[in-house]
């Protein structure tokens, strides 16, 4: 469980045009993710060995900070690249005048 997660994306743009309208393309983007803490719970481990399980679970706890610092970045590097596929369909559809209003 990720108690209080924030997840950044941001990226730079360039405008390409494409007959009469300016389209938006992402490029360098940015993913930055941290939590306020992670909490394990995995269940039915090592064949259902509670006592093997439990000691599993409180390594994962307690050492928290390491697991999410490899794992957490992955993850949120996965997601900005979702996000960079979803927007860069977007952006290739909706011209960059349409964003703003007169």
């Amino acid at each position: 469980m990720l108690l209080e997660p924030t997840i950044n994306y941001s990226f730079e743009y360039d405008l390409k045009q494409r007959g009469k309208n300016e389209y938006m393309v992402p490029k360098n983007t940015l993913t930055t993710y941290i939590a306020k803490q992670v909490h394990y719970q995995l269940d039915n481990l090592f064949n259902g060995n509670v006592e093997l399980g439990e000691q599993m679970n409180k390594f994962l706890n307690d050492n928290w900070k390491e697991i999410d610092r490899e794992i957490g970045l992955k993850l949120a590097e996965a997601a900005g690249e979702i996000v960079s596929a979803l927007l860069t369909n977007f952006f290739a559809k909706v011209p960059f005048a349409e964003f703003f209003e007169d």
